[in-house]
């Protein structure tokens, strides 16, 4: 008797092992086709191991991604007689599928939006200049960054707002 025949079950004749786990010829299996039915126990554990392998293997592919916006604008500035005010924000992705050049950024004051600028010579720094009227003292504002990102089976837009923001505009003097 072979050391796999002691461990065979009566009138079961052992096919093979599979994966360290003993194969046994059988007819009425849950757990595999007709061919060989692997011990129930067993079997769980081996595709347990797979699930878990899939699963940490999805979640680690897809990572995090993370996109901010950062508001570089003093909360105020001595009122100008021109009336324009420079708003300034720079904007942070570690997301690489954004295509870099369809990055469209604008500042949002009272439903009016206002296209921003690259700062020169800065990576991911936009401003632009914003009016405010005399009679104003105070403008709440918000920025807005449209953009596109590779993805399958084309490419798809979004956008990304940052909270509102206060501007306080203060007597010269």
């Amino acid at each position: 008797m072979t050391r796999i025949e002691q461990f065979s079950p009566v009138n079961r004749p052992v096919v093979g092992l599979a994966g360290g786990l003993y194969v046994y010829q059988s007819r009425k299996c849950r757990f595999t086709s007709t061919a060989g039915c692997v011990n129930g126990l067993g079997l769980m554990l081996k595709c347990f191991r797979n699930l878990l392998g899939v699963v940490l293997l999805s979640i680690g592919s897809v990572g995090c991604t993370t996109t901010s916006i950062t508001n570089l604008t003093p909360g105020d500035f001595p009122r100008s007689n021109s009336g324009l005010y420079r708003v300034e924000a720079a904007w942070n992705t570690n997301q690489k599928s954004i295509q870099k050049d369809t990055v469209q950024p604008m500042v949002i004051i009272g439903g009016t939006q206002y296209p921003m600028q690259p700062v020169p010579y800065a990576d991911s720094r936009w401003e632009t200049m914003v009016p405010v009227p005399s009679t104003e003292d105070v403008i709440h504002y918000q920025f807005k960054f449209n953009y596109t990102y590779h993805a399958i089976p084309q490419a798809l837009s979004n956008s990304k707002r940052s909270p509102e923001f206060r501007l306080d505009i203060t007597p010269e003097g």
